[in-house]
């Protein structure tokens, strides 16, 4: 009877646990019933770094939060790659497996990832254009070299330039042009590059010319010596270009300077073109020589201790200026005299003042005559 029971009962306890396993399958089929997963939250490593032409790659990854059962191990293969200019995420490829059995468990985790940043930066670039000159002959006179000057490029890289400027007129231009660079497999790969220019510049003239000013000379007269006569030694100037003389040297007491003059041209519509000749100026001279004062001295006979005489001297030949004005100091007149007796009555200083001009000593050449001098006991 006893055993009768107990397979009844067994029979009874398989039917409810089937009807419960048929219930839950019902259940989740129908989504009211779902297993809760464990959350796991993966992040992948950023990296940055100047564009190179190599593959930029961070393999590194950590699990921020959540725990991994011990039963299962978790496998991240980082995929994330950045070769050109620009960014992308460092994706990754996620997986959970069994220890022992080796099987797929991913689907009993709630996996969040947060995938890090590639990104690549511009390679800075300089490139410097050539100067040069040109003289003008209506043609175009470009000229087409360049050098990298700073910075490098990617291994299996090259560039060329291109487009320089084509300057046809007299004047002074930038030697612009622009820069392509290709990789081994001829792609243009320019935008890697940050680049930038150092611009030479050519300069196109109307030619060399070489002007001598002239040369002047004069007495001292108190009025500034300038000449702006030139002659043009070397080269001339377009037909249809008009040139204009200037004296900006002058000299107004006794010497000699350079005669610095400047030349201006200008074209036919009246615009000046000095700029655009190379000028070189060959100097004239400007002299000043000084004038003569002739002057006599004047016989003076008195006691040697008395006062000496003034204005013992007389002007006989030659003019100042007017405004001008002459002291002359006498051998009599500097009363340091010793003992009576006979001498010769000589000038022994002079000097000229001029209003503007303060002294104009050198301005003068004095030529004296000379009286006697008696002093007597």
């Amino acid at each position: 009877m006893k055993k009768n029971l107990s397979v009844y009962l067994f029979g009874i306890g398989g039917v409810v646990l089937a009807g419960i396993l048929i219930l839950m399958s019902v259940l989740i089929a129908s989504g009211s019933f779902r297993y809760r997963k464990t959350p796991l939250v993966i992040q992948t490593a950023s990296s940055s770094k100047t564009f190179d032409g190599r593959v930029l790659r961070s393999k590194k990854w950590s699990l921020v939060s959540g725990k991994l059962s011990d039963e299962h191990e978790l496998e991240v293969e980082v995929l994330g790659e950045q070769t050109d200019v620009g960014s992308s995420e460092n994706y990754a490829r996620i997986v959970i497996r069994d220890i022992s059995s080796g099987a797929d468990v991913t689907d009993q985790y709630d996996i969040e990832t947060h995938f890090g940043k590639l990104e690549v930066f511009r390679r800075k670039l300089t490139f410097r254009s050539e100067s040069n000159r040109a003289v003008y002959d209506g043609n175009a006179h470009p000229f087409p070299y360049a050098m990298l000057a700073s910075g490098w490029l990617a291994s299996g890289e090259t560039w060329e330039g291109y487009d320089f400027a084509e300057p046809t007129d007299a004047g002074k231009y930038k030697n612009s042009f622009r820069v392509r660079i290709t990789n081994s497999d001829g792609e243009d790969v320019t935008e890697n590059y940050e680049v930038n220019y150092d611009l030479g510049e050519i300069i196109i003239s109307y030619g060399r010319l070489v002007i001598e000013s002239g040369s002047a000379s004069k007495e001292y007269d108190g009025v500034p010596l300038s000449n702006p006569d030139y002659s043009i030694r070397e080269g001339s100037v377009q037909a249809d270009h008009k040139i204009q003389m200037k004296a900006v040297g002058s000299i107004t007491v006794v010497g000699i300077c350079n005669n610095v003059v400047q030349a201006q041209i200008t074209d036919a519509r009246g615009m000046d073109v000095t700029e655009f000749y190379e000028i070189e100026y060959a100097t004239g001279t400007l002299t000043i020589t000084p004038r003569s004062l002739v002057v006599i001295t004047d016989d003076v006979t008195r006691p040697y201790y008395d006062t000496s005489i003034p204005g013992d001297w007389h002007l006989v030949d030659g003019e100042l200026l007017d405004g001008e004005q002459l002291k002359i100091v006498t051998t009599q007149q500097l009363h340091s005299f010793w003992q009576p007796g006979f001498y010769e009555n000589q000038v022994y200083s002079y000097s000229v003042w001029n209003p503007i001009l303060g002294d104009v000593s050198d301005c003068y050449r004095l030529i004296s005559q000379h009286g006697k001098l008696t002093l007597t006991e």
